[in-house]
């Protein structure tokens, strides 16, 4: 029978993370599980320190060539036959009872489209963790609540690491964002994530979020968050936002404007990423499509 979880890790180059990754999946209290690991071509140690591991529930593959972060995710996800699927970045850990905490929630209740766990984050141990702020308490919650909480700063984690999914939402990830700068969002990852559990809960009429940290991301110099620099981050996951909004929930798109005129005004890197356009432009739909 095929398991009730995959737990999908892709990995490019995290060689010296990777193995503290899959001994953290591997630890669950859980059992029920299959590990998934893509290996998107590294040049480092990375398929040595996954070929080490002999384990029936661990299936790994090697791509020829490196076809970018989001395509990788997404090859994962289609190799994935649980139920349910949780994304393991190959530099994070995951709590040993996450899947224990997580998996009886969305058996015993199918308007539940997903789960989230508050976050934490640590550098090089365990010992020094700092748990992100808590959305809520623990509990089920209108979609529409982390919608709008994950859409405008409130404190909602959007990590697909966070998440336990029902697999046909993991099948619903979006690979490339119309944008007008030239951005790549299958190659840079920044807002595909936030787009998959938007679009989760745009389909179900309730999440639940667990306020005890039950994941730990890695703070490090070739992080996907770090390496980009905050207001790079923000700008991407305003496109995300607005992709969001524009084919499936309009009526967030005034306060979502609003937000948007306001960051680009304040921006102080506007050349690095052709956002001085917007001063030429009469309206933002010289940015966003649509608009």
């Amino acid at each position: 029978m095929p398991p009730v979880v995959s737990i999908v890790i892709p990995t490019y180059n995290h060689g010296q993370f990777i193995g503290a990754t899959i001994e953290s999946a591997l630890e669950q209290t859980y059992h029920d599980f299959e590990i998934i690991i893509v290996d998107n071509a590294s040049t480092d140690q990375s398929w040595e320190v996954i070929s080490g591991f002999r384990d029936a529930r661990i299936s790994a593959y090697r791509n020829d060539s490196n076809i970018g972060p989001v395509r990788n995710w997404q090859l994962g996800i289609s190799r994935a036959q649980g139920r349910y699927i949780k994304i393991l970045w190959s530099d994070d850990l995951m709590h040993p009872q996450f899947l224990e905490k997580t998996v009886p929630i969305l058996e015993c209740d199918p308007d539940v489209g997903f789960v989230i766990v508050r976050d934490s984050e640590f550098t090089t141990d365990l010992n020094h963790l700092v748990a992100h702020p808590r959305m809520a308490r623990t509990g089920r919650y209108p979609s529409n609540t982390y919608i709008e909480a994950a859409m405008f700063g409130q404190n909602a984690p959007f990590s697909p690491a966070a998440t336990l999914l029902r697999a046909e939402s993991g099948r619903n990830l979006v690979i490339d964002i119309p944008n007008k700068i030239g951005s790549d969002f299958a190659m840079h990852a920044i807002g595909n994530d936030l787009l998959l559990l938007l679009d989760a809960a745009d389909r179900w009429p309730f999440i639940y979020y667990i306020e005890d940290p039950l994941v730990y991301f890695r703070a490090h110099p070739g992080s996907i968050s770090t390496a980009a620099g905050n207001e790079k981050l923000a700008l991407h996951y305003y496109f995300a936002k607005a992709h969001f909004a524009e084919s499936k929930r309009p009526d967030l798109l005034p306060r979502l404007h609003s937000l948007i005129t306001l960051f680009l005004i304040g921006s102080k890197k506007k050349s690095d990423y052709g956002l001085q356009i917007i001063f030429r432009a009469r309206f933002l739909n010289w940015i966003f499509p649509n608009w």
